[in-house]
């Protein structure tokens, strides 16, 4: 039995909501683009976070949690090893973002010369206290070590994605 969802209608202040990366982004990058509400196989939200070019903005006030998932890539036959990271940045001033978590993976490599393809996943989680939704919100960054690294998008499932969820008020 799958769960019933609103899609965009709650009374009760609950806020659950499920984006994805749409695209592969290799090197450092911040904010992360590209993002989609997870619209695939009964996914839904409720009540939902709003979206424009990587920087997220709440709905309504209260304490958060923010989940990121990224899978990482490393095809490279000159890197012998690599340190990525998924990190959650947040802003109180809708300008100055800070690090509030960080995820990271490491890919050892079997030296100079020897072809590594390999992948990852790096995850993290951060709470929020959302006092002011125009001016508290969030980004997500990708940390590549050479800048070899990607991060897996896709549009038709969920790769890299992040969940948010109001767990109550502030």
């Amino acid at each position: 039995m799958g769960i019933n969802f609103s899609n965009g209608s709650s009374t009760s202040g609950l806020v659950a909501d499920l984006w994805r990366s749409t695209t592969d982004h290799q090197g450092n990058t911040t904010p992360l683009p590209n993002w989609e509400r997870a619209d695939t196989s009964n996914q839904g939200y409720i009540v939902g976070m709003s979206q424009s070019s990587g920087i997220f903005t709440f709905p309504k006030t209260g304490i958060y949690l923010v989940q990121l998932h990224m899978l990482i890539f490393l095809n490279n036959s000159t890197t012998k090893s690599q340190r990525c990271g998924a990190n959650i940045q947040t802003t109180t001033d809708n300008a100055n973002y800070v690090g509030a978590a960080t995820g990271d993976v490491h890919f050892g490599g079997g030296g100079y010369g020897t072809n590594i393809d390999t992948s990852a996943t790096a995850s993290c989680a951060a709470m929020f206290d959302i006092t002011d939704t125009s001016n508290h919100k969030v980004r997500f960054t990708f940390g590549a070590g050479q800048g070899h690294e990607k991060v897996a998008g896709n549009s038709s499932h969920n790769r890299t994605w992040a969940v948010f969820t109001r767990m109550g008020d502030t």
